[in-house]
């Protein structure tokens, strides 16, 4: 008997089929990379796709953009990719900057499952034997009320415990038996933790030092101001107060939007930890990345052309000043490598071609305001045809494109269905992905996105297991958390600091 085909199968040979049509229609002329020229394109000459334009600017933070096409179609809506890249100074890495640490810690009566507020006493205790002399830390706990538990000192200055058995038992002995001493019980106030660590640490960093606030909690916050607008409204003022806020979002049961939405206006990161052993390397590696910074308060700009709009910035949230559009992420620590992908969309009724100009980021290193900024205005053309639009893709930086940013934001879209309890809409969500990004492939041959595309078979089955047999409301909580999870980090390569120590916990 002949086999049916599958629903997959179908779909892929129709693919194939429009991949052939395409190339038998002459839709590229020439080879696959070949780049629009002053003679094809109606416009002039793209900004060339493949030849990163660098930023200028003296001091330690490198500025590279680069788009994944140099033209769209004229007459038509269009998207266009801009990577942005971010480098810290490498060489500044022998600087080591004192650090003022700050643990807000949930002991609210969940954390007792699973051992969880053990491992959380743990992983402090592990974090105050890598502090240094003039480190500055300190502790909050909250449930129903917030307690300050370890008030603000430099480890210095606090008599430490040498004992004979190594490094195990150094540190200072009074702060190991106040964190001994955390005992879970009660609600999830996460506002008052966050009042509390506020008023610990004031409202003006000492000059100098670097800093971080890390929020963990496993549960909702149920007492206090338990409002998403109140809770983001105390990251942001620690933010201004020169405190990045990342969060730890810790099990099953921690609202990860929440938790997400906390750290991005906080200018800090977002981890999520099915484990609790895996606190102690996120400490570890939110320490050694604050001591190593190079670069605060980010901010990066451009100004598109008229009717351009700036879509998303790898999901960071945007504001408009007059023409320009401005997003903040975060720090840089020494050596660090952020790529950041801005989606631009372009309009139908448009001129010969568009510009993006005034792309600049500025920070704040050594005490002083800095800039660096793109030297010419990125270009892109306006196409006649089709051919010289898919000509003008980078297979390079579309690949990376497809598999960081939009694979990333996919993620984070199917999380979001799965969480609303809709499965139809997921998979369809996948299928437009998919479709979308096969019939480009087609032409463009990037291995990366055709092994990105095989890979959705296996989230598709995820996402029907979530909804099938027993327990489906705890496999749908963790797969949207999951799946939340690794968007975020896709879209953001480079945001977290690598940490070689057990229990992963970090990118």
């Amino acid at each position: 008997m002949k086999r049916q085909l599958s629903s997959r199968e179908r779909k892929l040979l129709s693919l194939a089929g429009l991949a052939a049509l395409t190339l038998a229609g002459h839709l590229i002329v020439g080879r696959i990379d070949a780049r629009p020229t002053a003679a094809s394109l109606r416009s002039g000459p793209a900004s060339v796709p493949g030849a990163p334009a660098t930023g200028v600017g003296a001091g330690p933070v490198r500025l590279a953009a680069r788009l994944d096409r140099g033209a769209v179609l004229a007459g038509a809506p269009g998207e266009v990719r801009l990577e942005l890249t971010l480098t810290g100074d490498r060489g500044t890495a022998a600087a080591r900057r004192p650090t003022d640490f700050y643990v807000v810690l949930d002991r609210s009566g969940s954390m007792e499952e699973g051992g969880k507020i053990e491992y959380a006493r743990s992983a402090v205790l592990q974090l105050i034997d890598q502090l240094l002399p003039d480190d500055r830390f300190a502790l909050v706990s909250y449930a129903s009320e917030a307690r300050l538990d370890v008030e603000l000192a430099a480890a210095g200055d606090v008599a430490a415990a040498a004992g004979p058995l190594g490094r195990s038992e150094r540190g200072p002995r009074r702060w190991r038996q106040q964190v001994a001493a955390i005992e879970a019980g009660g609600g999830t106030a996460m506002s008052l933790g966050l009042d509390l660590a506020l008023a610990t640490a004031g409202t003006q960093r000492p000059t100098g030092r670097a800093a971080r606030l890390l929020l963990l909690s496993d549960g909702l916050a149920n007492e206090g101001d338990s409002t998403p607008e109140g809770l983001a409204a105390r990251s942001r003022r620690a933010a201004a107060a020169g405190i990045p806020v990342s969060t730890l979002g810790v099990g099953a049961d921690f609202n990860e939007v929440l938790m997400t939405a906390l750290a991005d206006v906080g200018l800090g990161n977002y981890y999520y930890l099915p484990n609790a052993e895996q606190i102690a390397t996120v400490l570890a590696t939110e320490l050694s990345a604050t001591r190593e910074t190079v670069a605060e308060e980010l901010e990066v700009a451009l100004v598109p052309a008229p009717g351009v709009r700036v879509r998303e910035v790898a999901g960071y949230p945007i504001a408009m000043r007059g023409e320009r559009v401005v997003f903040h992420p975060g720090t840089l620590f020494a050596g660090q490598e952020r790529r950041i992908w801005v989606t631009l969309e372009t309009p139908a009724e448009r001129g010969p071609s568009l510009r993006l100009t005034g792309v600049q980021a500025s920070y704040t290193s050594s005490g002083g305001r800095r800039s660096v900024a793109l030297p010419a205005p990125l270009q892109i053309a306006c196409a006649g045809n089709q051919q010289q639009v898919l000509a003008s893709i980078d297979r390079d930086a579309w690949g990376r494109a497809v598999v960081e940013e939009d694979f990333g934001r996919l993620q984070q879209e199917v999380a979001a269905s799965v969480r609303a309890g809709q499965r139809d809409e997921a998979l369809g969500k996948i299928a437009d992905y998919e479709a979308r990004n096969q019939s480009v492939n087609a032409v463009v041959q990037n291995a990366a996105v055709a092994s990105n595309l095989h890979s959705l078979d296996a989230l598709q089955a995820e996402v029907n297991d979530a909804f099938t047999g027993i327990d489906q409301e705890a496999k749908r909580n963790g797969l949207s958390k999951m799946r939340q999870a690794t968007g975020y980090d896709a879209r953001r390569v480079g945001a977290k600091k690598v940490q070689a120590s057990p229990g992963g916990g970090g990118r």
